[in-house]
């Protein structure tokens, strides 16, 4: 009798130890689970490097500004799946500035002569591009590329093809709806306005500057350290330095070289009339966020850099402000030419097969650069948990 009450209290035993397995299993008993959030891998990256990463089947994509993303189509290297005024959430980058002018505020309130040249000369910069795009498209390509033909994946391309190809996609801009205010207030405060100097909308009317202004210190010329980042989206700047004349004689103020002759000069004399003002020396940078911390750091004065890591540093104590905002657009999203996707909605069908199959998509992109941010922020309104390739 009592082997069959053991035997009994086993079954007995096995049988709720069944039934609370069963009860417990996820979609049918008492608790259920929901659905794992599906995930796409970002994998920081140069620029430069993306295209070959794409080529080489190391990347599933990658999302960065122009001239990359010409250069992978012209290259046969890639299709754009879509542009970032497309993104969601409900196309939210449409009218917000990419790239913006920044200034350290210790160089606003020791020199603010030069602080207004040079947002004068970034709005006549502006104009030039709007009004001749394909002098502007020539200038652009001459100091991203040089004056020869662009090797990329075994082919050789004509420099201004691609840049003919990129400037359709950059809105050039001297309003912005999201900028304007915190402008106007800083111009005022500041004093770096001038009366007929506004920020309306392209074209707008420029007040020339006053000939003859003095530096606003005793000894030598201040230099300007000038950051930038090797993109089109950087095209106002490279206008002003390949055709000072025109704004010499249009605007009063120029940017020339001092040694011309150089095929990318790096050194110029801000010029207000017949009088130098200032020497500013041109400093290329990776990202919009190294050169807002080197600005931090005081070894640069001036940059054109992505909006999102200027607002992100400045609201973690930067000690520099935004004067008015360049462009907008001018972004995308690039896969292989293989990829079975054609546009946003299959990329993110394909990232949630990808993801439930356990081999997340890995898109590249640029750290701390407000390409970053579109990218994550579109992913995660689509529902997706977005983590660094490797973690």
């Amino acid at each position: 009798m009592t082997g069959k009450k053991n035997l009994f209290l086993l079954t007995v035993c096995i049988a709720l130890a069944l039934i609370i397995v069963f009860l417990l299993a996820p979609n049918v008993g008492l608790i259920s689970t929901t659905p794992r959030q599906p995930t796409v891998d970002l994998l920081y990256s140069t620029a430069g490097s993306m295209p070959q990463l794409l080529n080489t089947d190391q990347i599933d994509g990658f999302f960065v500004w122009q001239p990359y993303v010409a250069m992978a189509r012209e290259g046969g290297m890639g299709k754009i799946l879509t542009y970032s005024e497309d993104l969601p959430p409900n196309h939210y980058w449409a009218n917000q500035p990419c790239c913006v002018l920044v200034m350290s505020t210790r160089f606003i309130g020791q020199y603010p002569e030069q602080a207004r040249m040079l947002s004068l000369l970034t709005t006549a910069g502006i104009q030039y591009v709007n009004d001749y795009p394909n002098q502007s498209e020539q200038y652009t390509a001459g100091w991203l590329f040089g004056s020869g033909k662009l090797l990329i994946a075994g082919k050789y391309l004509d420099p201004f093809t691609i840049e003919h190809e990129s400037f359709p996609t950059l809105h050039f801009v001297n309003e912005s709806t999201t900028l304007q205010s915190s402008n106007r207030s800083l111009k005022h405060n500041q004093t770096v306005v001038v009366p007929g100097f506004t920020i309306t909308g392209t074209s707008p009317p420029l007040a020339p500057a006053r000939v003859g202004t003095q530096v606003s210190h005793t000894g030598g010329l201040p230099l300007i350290r000038f950051g930038y980042l090797a993109t089109d989206h950087d095209a106002p700047l490279f206008v002003l330095t390949a055709d000072p004349d025109y704004f010499h004689d249009h605007y009063g103020l120029a940017l020339f070289a001092v040694n011309p002759y150089d095929e990318r000069p790096t050194l110029f004399n801000l010029v207000s009339g017949n009088t130098t003002v200032a020497k500013v020396q041109l400093i290329p940078g990776q990202s919009g966020g190294g050169l807002m911390t080197i600005m931090g750091q005081g070894a640069i004065e001036v940059a054109y850099v992505g909006s999102t890591p200027a607002n992100l540093q400045i609201g973690f104590g930067n000690p520099a402000q935004v004067i008015q905002p360049l462009h907008t657009g001018g972004s995308a999203l690039v896969v292989a030419n293989t990829s079975p996707c054609n546009d946003w909605h299959d990329f993110t069908a394909l990232a949630r097969i990808r993801s439930s199959e356990g081999e997340p998509l890995v898109v590249a992109t640029v750290q701390s650069s407000i390409q970053e941010t579109m990218i994550r922020e579109a992913l995660k309104t689509e529902g997706f948990e977005v983590r660094l390739y490797g973690t």
